[in-house]
């Protein structure tokens, strides 16, 4: 019954149940299920977060994979002109070309 989905059906099913017990044991089944209800809601709130956070690291992880794909970006420019420049150097006959 414990896994029944919350319906009028599940709960007429646990009073029936708890109809013939004596107060004392129906008293231990009221804190059971409240326990019960409580833990679910519990799973549930965990559940939620747990969404939350595979949203929020996915997030993180293409924001550090752009970071990462712009530091390379940058240091291969960098390491292009760093040439060229050696280059220019080591030959004088040869200039860069500019904007006309």
């Amino acid at each position: 019954m414990l896994k029944l989905p919350q319906s009028e059906e599940r709960d007429e099913q646990i009073e029936a149940l708890a109809e013939p017990l004596s107060p004392l044991k129906r008293s231990a089944l009221e804190r059971v299920w409240t326990d019960v209800t409580r833990l679910r809601r519990e799973r549930d709130g965990e559940l939620k977060k747990s969404s939350d956070n595979l949203k929020n690291l996915s997030a993180h992880d293409q924001a550090e994979a752009l970071r990462k794909g712009n530091e390379k970006q940058q240091f291969s420019e960098q390491t292009f002109t760093a040439e060229l420049a050696k280059f220019s150097a080591a030959m004088p006959d040869f200039r860069t070309l500019t904007a006309c």
